[in-house]
C-alpha cells in the first residue's frame, strides 16, 4: 500500500513537471505543451486539453517559455501594465506640453495635450498660449503607421503618425488621420516618439486583457 501511494505521488510530480509554461508579457502564465516556435507565432496545446484545439500566440506577446526539461527561453521582460501605462502617460504629457507645436506654426502655436481616459486630445493654443481650440481626440490603440523621424533643422524635428481620430462624436465615427508634430529639440522628439510607440503597445495589451477577463 505504501509503495502504491509513493508511486502515485511520484507520477503526479512527474506529470506536473512535464508541462511547458508560457509567460506572457503581461505576466499571465499558460500551462501548455509547446508544439512549434516560429518567427512570429508560437503554437501550443493547453496542458489540460492536449487533444483539443491548437492555439497561436504572437511571439511579441511572450516574455519567456519554461520548458518541461528545465530550459528557459527568454524573449522580453514582463510589463506591469497598470504602473507602466500611468508612467508613460505622464511622460507624454510632459513632452507634448513642453516641446511640441502645431505643424506649420514655426514654434508659435503650442500643442496642449490632455488624456480623456486612454484617448489623447490635442489642442492648438494661440500665440500667447492663453487660449486653444477644442482640439482633436486621438485613439492610439489604432495606429496605422509610425513614420520616420524627420530632422529638418538643427533644433526642429517632425514626427509623422497615421492614427485614428474622432470625427463625429454622436455617431462615434473615427477616421484615419496624419498627425504631424513639430518638436523643438531632436532628442526630445526621439523620446516622445518612443513613448508614443510604447503607449500604443500598452493600451493594445490593456484591451486584450479586458476582453480575456470578460470571457472568463
Amino acid at each position: 500500500m505504501k509503495e502504491i501511494i509513493l508511486f502515485i505521488l511520484f507520477l503526479s510530480f512527474f506529470i506536473a513537471r512535464s508541462q511547458d509554461i508560457i509567460i506572457r508579457t503581461n505576466g499571465v502564465k499558460i500551462e501548455a505543451k509547446v508544439d512549434e516556435v516560429g518567427a512570429k507565432f508560437i503554437k501550443y496545446h493547453k496542458f489540460n486539453n492536449l487533444s483539443g484545439s491548437v492555439f497561436n500566440l504572437k511571439v511579441i506577446d511572450v516574455a519567456e517559455i519554461q520548458y518541461e526539461d528545465g530550459t528557459i527561453r527568454v524573449y522580453s521582460e514582463v510589463i506591469d501594465i497598470s504602473e507602466s501605462l500611468e508612467e508613460v502617460k505622464s511622460i507624454i504629457l510632459e513632452y507634448f506640453n513642453s516641446y511640441t507645436y502645431w505643424e506649420n506654426s514655426n514654434d508659435k502655436k503650442r500643442y496642449k495635450a490632455v488624456f480623456e481616459e486612454d484617448y489623447i486630445r490635442l489642442r492648438v493654443m494661440n500665440k500667447s498660449n492663453t487660449k486653444g481650440d477644442k482640439g482633436i481626440l486621438y485613439d492610439f490603440s489604432k495606429v496605422y503607421k509610425f513614420g520616420k523621424i524627420d530632422k529638418r533643422e538643427e533644433d526642429v524635428t517632425f514626427l509623422n503618425i497615421w492614427v485614428s481620430i474622432l470625427v463625429k462624436e454622436k455617431k462615434n465615427l473615427w477616421e484615419k488621420h496624419k498627425l504631424v508634430i513639430r518638436v523643438k529639440g531632436h532628442e526630445k522628439a526621439v523620446t516622445l516618439y518612443k513613448e508614443l510607440k510604447k503607449y500604443n503597445k500598452l493600451i493594445l495589451e490593456k484591451k486584450r486583457n479586458t476582453k480575456r477577463n470578460k470571457k472568463n
